[in-house]
């Protein structure tokens, strides 16, 4: 038994399922060992990615096992799309010491180095023959990209988007 996964800047791939008890499994990750709730018998697939589901996002059979969450994620104002500042309005911090508001951002006062700062989660999904979608951030500009997950008899295909 095998979890796909999609894990922050790393490519797409499979990790070794090993059982541990009836009711439990032990997924290898790359660098990381995860113990999850999974009776051996489940025909559903585990899916593993790094990012965030939004409503709608996940099939009606499909269940979340376990979500963690990461380190944030940060990166420079001057990567990050000046569109996207609302979506990170709480998380946008000047150092040394100042934040400033979103229209301070916008017509350009700030003084200092502008860092966007993300909350990041690694989602443990059991999913279906279906179609998931998902989103996670870019590396470098924290823009959020869409993730198509599609399974179909226990085979994963992850398909990026754009947003």
């Amino acid at each position: 038994m095998y979890a796909h996964h999609l894990l922050y800047e790393q490519a797409h791939g499979k990790a070794l399922v090993e059982r541990a008890k009836e009711t439990d499994v032990i997924v290898h990750l790359p660098w990381d060992k995860v113990v999850l709730p999974i009776d051996y018998r489940e025909t559903r697939t585990l899916v593993v990615f790094d990012g965030f589901v939004l409503f709608g996002g996940l099939p009606r059979n499909s269940e979340i096992l376990q979500v963690t969450k990461l380190d944030d994620l940060v990166s420079n104002a001057d990567n990050c799309p000046k569109n996207l500042w609302n979506d990170f309005v709480d998380s946008c911090y000047f150092f040394p010491d100042e934040l400033y508001s979103t229209s301070d951002l916008r017509s350009g006062n700030e003084k200092g180095l502008l860092q966007v700062i993300a909350e990041h989660y690694r989602y443990f999904v059991l999913l279906p023959t279906c179609r998931a979608v998902v989103f996670r951030y870019r590396p470098k500009s924290l823009s959020p990209q869409g993730v198509v997950i599609e399974v179909s008899k226990g085979r994963v295909e992850f398909k990026t988007t754009s947003y």
